[in-house]
């Protein structure tokens, strides 16, 4: 979204007979991932949706995220400002698929994160992607059994 449409919309009073969703990327990628077309940007906007937004209270704010940023300095900003969902882009616990497309961690700093981040009040999703080069039936079987034994609350395939 342009920051003209935005600045012209805020003002606009919400029609409060239908609900509406928002969904604003904000990528904080050090580096990107071969598959990956979004844009790269740096700024930090929670405070600011916060501000700018009649949220319901129990709306669901999703953070999109990657595992190698999941630090208890940035997971309690995230929370503190109203995230209550994290999705990572895992994409394999495969650490040569992972880091074939870009992604730095090991598969066991994976799922230390993981197990960091569960440890948290937060609804966690984890993306896992089939047909990335190199990956075969076996490593993708293998990717769901980890995914499931992580204990996450969901997974996007």
């Amino acid at each position: 979204m342009k920051l003209e449409a935005y600045l012209t919309g805020l003002p606009q009073p919400a029609d409060l007979s239908n609900q509406h969703a928002v969904y604003i990327h904000i990528p904080f990628c050090q580096t990107r991932c071969l598959y990956c077309g979004f844009y790269q940007n740096a700024s930090r906007l929670l405070e600011m949706i916060q501000r700018s937004f009649s949220l319901v209270p129990d709306c669901e704010i999703t953070l999109e995220g990657r595992v190698h940023d999941l630090v208890p300095e940035k997971i309690e900003a995230w929370l503190s400002h109203g995230v209550n969902r994290i999705s990572l882009g895992g994409q394999s616990f495969d650490t040569v698929l992972r880091q074939r497309v870009g992604r730095i961690d090991s598969r066991e700093e994976v799922l230390k994160r993981l197990a960091l981040l569960k440890k948290y009040d937060v609804t966690v999703i984890v993306d896992l992607i089939y047909g990335l080069p190199g990956q075969t039936m076996a490593t993708w079987m293998e990717d769901v059994r980890t995914l499931a034994l992580a204990d996450v609350d969901g997974m996007d395939l």
